[in-house]
């Protein structure tokens, strides 16, 4: 994840593309965090100060941040920073966790529905 000399303006558009206050950036990524088990973040009036901060390029967003940006934006993390991505030229991806009692024995095939019917698609 490295960042661009533009990653202040980049970071703004992203919150501002999406029309969100720095205070609702800063409650989204403490969502993710939350949910990613941490339970060290700090305020939202707090986290809202650092993305003013960020958006200025007075600071960097530290990794732990950059993830969290990452996954409240929908941006992969060799993306984060990167002026030309576009996610809608980006290839959709879905991550599916499944949880199975120890022993079980399961195997899975997925197909795309853009994937032309052939022998490997099993139609």
């Amino acid at each position: 994840m490295t960042a661009t000399p533009d990653l202040g303006p980049w970071l703004r558009q992203q919150r501002e593309h999406r029309s969100w206050t720095r205070t609702e950036m800063a409650r989204r990524l403490i969502r993710v965090a939350q949910v990613s088990g941490d339970t060290a973040m700090p305020a939202a009036e707090d986290v809202a100060v650092n993305i003013y901060r960020w958006e200025r390029g007075t600071v960097t967003p530290s990794d732990r941040y950059r993830l969290y940006y990452c996954h409240t934006l929908g941006i992969p993390p060799d993306r984060f920073g990167d002026p030309g991505y576009d996610p809608v030229q980006d290839t959709p991806r879905v991550i599916i966790t499944i949880s199975l009692p120890e022993g079980t024995d399961t195997q899975l095939r997925l197909t795309s529905l853009d994937t032309p019917p052939g022998p490997d698609t099993g139609t």
